[in-house]
């Protein structure tokens, strides 16, 4: 539903007063003139108001001398009239605080309608100094006293927030109260609510019923709003004739939506013969109101004002464009449904990605699919991109490879880019890196940043090419130019290192600074090292810890450890050992031994942390077990004198080689055994482990509880793996209850230890609404982490984003 939007500041209503050719003077001395505030009540997409005409009040000397003599003998009505009159100017020079003090002194006799247009008074500062919550009081007295204008006013405060806090179910309540009086403005407006279910539950068919109860009695926005519901079917069958029925009373009564509604059916055919001339016509007075989308269609239409597939296709793209999504939409329809490819492949991406509507896979699969069957290459590759991330069905590679095939067979650029990826990962396929080689030069020449990145990379590394550091200088340059940050970050790291180049810190600074102003973590560490250093700089130490920051903020255990460092050691003349301790141990909790052996010491030491030699031999113990060497690791003999003594690590290392059968017979029983004296003693990778044992039923039988429980234990010490298990078990329901926030919790903490699967769930968490609230940003944020670490999910999904929020 569209809205139109209502900006003068107050106006007046007569009701119940109004006839043909204006109002008698009689009757005011009874009556009175009720009122409303013609505002914006809420979001542009839930409500229209449209007050009648105030033209044509008469009123004669008599009747203004009687109202005063009434006035001033303290008679309410004489009081309430004098102060209309003030207000509008009727017989008097308009005075906006004669009509305060007159409709005060009413309002104390007990008048309804004085008590509400004091609420107009305040709430726009006519003769007082603006006070909302002022008007809310005053409306609210008015509301109590049964009268219906105020009450739709107090309606449209607590809908807004304004001068109260925002209340949609007391606003629905009080637009219900005005409604059953028979105020269609309150009518039209309590169907709205019901059409977008605030402030009461969603029903479509309440919705309806109060439209057309504000329709039958005139009101142009309900008349426009009814076929807007009879046009799509909601709440009633769809009618066409009814849709149009409804939208013509409502364009001839002068409202613009409803004459740009009745000009675009008359253009397009819809439930009506097309016939330019009269779309023409209400085209043209809506765009007299200004319209906006009334003035495009009469700038851009062809000579003839004849519509085809490709003209409705440019002006679905037009209101898409300014961000009209739901205007958008029907003109990509109506240019889908003659067979148009591109509006087809739209309609795909609009119900793919959410934009403007309920997010519905099986649509966007059908929408792509009969664009795809035309050889349109932009939906072969999106429906790629939907079989190889399972959105909508089953995941499936095989379907994923042939239509990214059949879109590169037209080099599409993302097609070539993701056949690279598969080639590459084995995605569905055998690996074949030379493939995937020539896959990213199709499409880095095409001058794809991240083809030209993963080039440079096989250059690099000589994988599925020679191992050449100039080749891949300059396709790490070409990409990095583009702005792909990753690029950007080895691109600096080839400098500083002096790969294929002469060394030179200063094109890395340059580029690193690049890659961390794009929120590249290992590019804010690198960049922050070099402030600290002055390398390809001026030393800066304070410029130096605000990179470092920003990296260890993201879950940089390098930085993390950097920080604590400099705040142990003072390096920049501001030493706190407390600070420093905080950041060993987020780092010591990720793995990092520097950061365990450091804060190992400040527990002996007792620096910034309670002295605690337990805690302390914990973490050195950590440290140091974790060094032990690959030769001891081969040692059975060894392992096994370090496990029976005690040592956690050796007898995880141990379990580790009985259930694989390293230099050993297989035993799932003995690594089994290993894994629990290990776990008992607090080893959380062997906790992990144990829980993995439960939950496979490898060598014990299965339970989904203990598996559970294992894995708890050792999420909760920090083990990223358990952590990540664990938001699985939470999200399929497997051992505990589903609990969509609890998943996304615990693969958040596995996340923000690095973990690049966890990363990738997070970001679909945020990217579809699952535990948390949807939001874009965030999921391209994880995805981007998750990508730089090779997930192909994430990174087809940084894609998916990109096509579906452009």
């Amino acid at each position: 539903m569209l809205n139109k939007e209502n900006k003068s500041p107050a106006l007046l209503e007569k009701r119940d007063l109004q006839k043909q050719g204006g109002v008698r003077s009689s009757s005011l001395s009874r009556r009175g003139v009720e009122f409303v505030v013609k505002r914006k009540i809420s979001r542009a997409a839930d409500l229209i108001y449209r007050p009648r005409s105030l033209e044509g009040i008469r009123v004669t000397q008599r009747d203004a001398a009687l109202w005063r003599k009434q006035a001033e003998r303290g008679k309410a009505a004489g009081q309430y009239n004098l102060g209309v009159m003030y207000f509008k100017g009727v017989g008097v020079e308009r005075d906006y605080r004669e009509a305060y003090r007159w409709f005060k002194k009413s309002a104390a006799n007990g008048s309804p309608p004085a008590q509400g247009f004091l609420g107009v008074l305040f709430e726009n500062g006519f003769g007082v100094e603006r006070d909302l919550a002022a008007g809310v009081r005053w409306y609210r007295l008015a509301a109590e006293n049964g009268n219906s204008i105020a009450q739709f006013n107090l309606a449209r405060m607590c809908l807004n927030g304004d001068g109260i806090a925002k209340d949609p179910e007391q606003a629905a309540q009080w637009f219900r109260q005005a409604a059953e009086q028979g105020a269609d403005e309150a009518q039209n407006h309590l169907g709205a609510l019901y059409e977008n279910g605030e402030g009461v539950a969603r029903d479509l068919a309440q919705a309806v019923h109060w439209y057309e109860t504000a329709a039958r009695q005139g009101n142009s926005a309900a008349q426009y709003n009814l076929g807007d519901m009879y046009e799509h079917g909601k709440g009633v069958g769809r009618d066409e004739a009814k849709a149009l029925k409804w939208y013509r009373k409502s364009a001839e009564q002068g409202l613009d939506l409803a004459q740009y509604k009745l000009g675009s059916m008359y253009y397009s055919g819809d439930g009506i013969r097309k016939n330019s001339k009269k779309a023409l016509k209400w085209l043209c007075l809506a765009a007299e109101q200004g319209n906006a989308r009334a003035r495009f269609f009469i700038e851009s239409a062809n000579d003839h004002f004849v519509a085809n597939e490709k003209e409705f296709f440019y002006k679905a793209r037009f209101f898409y464009e300014r961000g009209d999504v739901e205007e958008a939409l029907i003109w990509f329809r109506k240019s889908a449904m003659q067979g148009y490819a591109p509006a087809q492949n739209q309609l795909g991406v609009l119900h793919d990605g959410g934009n403007g509507l309920d997010r519905d896979f099986g649509q966007a699969i059908e929408w792509y699919r009969r664009a795809a069957e035309q050889g349109h290459a932009p939906a072969q590759f999106n429906l790629g991109l939907t079989s190889f991330l399972g959105d909508g069905a089953a995941q499936d590679f095989d379907a994923a490879f042939d239509w990214f095939s059949r879109a590169a067979g037209q080099n599409h650029t993302d097609a070539l880019l993701f056949l690279g990826i598969l080639c590459e990962n084995g995605g569905g396929r055998e690996r074949d890196d030379q493939q995937a080689a020539a896959w990213y030069r199709k499409a880095a020449e095409q001058d794809n940043p991240v083809a030209q990145y993963q080039l440079a990379k096989c250059y690099y590394h000589g994988r599925g090419a020679a191992q050449s550091y100039e080749e891949a200088l300059h396709w790490y340059q070409k990409s990095a130019e583009q702005g792909y940050d990753v690029a950007q970050y080895n691109l600096g790291r080839m400098y500083a290192n002096g790969d294929g180049v002469t060394p030179d810190p200063r094109p890395a600074f340059d580029w690193h600074r690049k890659a961390a102003e794009q929120d590249h973590d290992y590019a804010q560490y690198a960049l922050g090292k070099m402030y600290q250093q002055g390398r390809g700089t001026r030393q800066n130490f304070a410029e130096g810890r605000y990179w470092l920051e920003r990296a260890a903020a993201q879950g940089n255990d390098r930085a993390q450890f950097e920080l604590g460092a400099i705040y142990e050691n003072g390096r920049d003349g501001d030493r706190d050992f407390t600070k420093a301790a905080g950041w060993y141990r987020k780092a010591a909790e990720q793995g990092n031994e520097n950061a365990r052996d450091a804060l190992a010491k400040l527990y002996f030491t007792g620096r910034g942390v309670a002295q605690n030699f337990e805690e302390s031999a914990k973490w050195y113990r950590g440290s140091q077990e974790a060094g032990i060497s690959d030769a001891r690791e081969k040692d059975l003999e060894w392992l096994t004198t370090a496990a029976e003594n005690g040592s956690p690590r050796a007898q995880r290392i141990l379990a580790d080689r009985y259930e694989n059968g390293d230099g050993v017979k297989k035993s799932l029983l003995k690594s089994m055994m290993w894994y629990q004296t290990a776990a008992r003693q607090g080893d959380d990778q062997a906790q992990c482990n144990l829980g993995r044992f439960y939950a496979r039923g490898l060598g014990v039988e299965r339970s989904s509880q203990k598996a559970f429980q294992w894995f708890s234990s050792s999420a909760r010490a920090g083990n990223g793996e358990a952590q990540e298990r664990l938001g699985e078990m939470h999200a399929q329901g497997y051992g505990v209850e589903k609990d969509a926030r609890q998943a996304v919790e615990w693969n958040r903490r596995a996340a923000e230890q690095g973990r690049a699967e966890a990363q990738y769930r997070v970001g679909r968490a945020y990217r579809l609404g699952l535990g948390v609230e949807e939001n874009i940003e965030q999921a391209r944020r994880w995805f981007r982490r998750s990508a730089e670490q090779g997930c192909l999910l994430a990174l087809a999904s940084l894609k998916k984003l990109q096509q579906t929020s452009d």
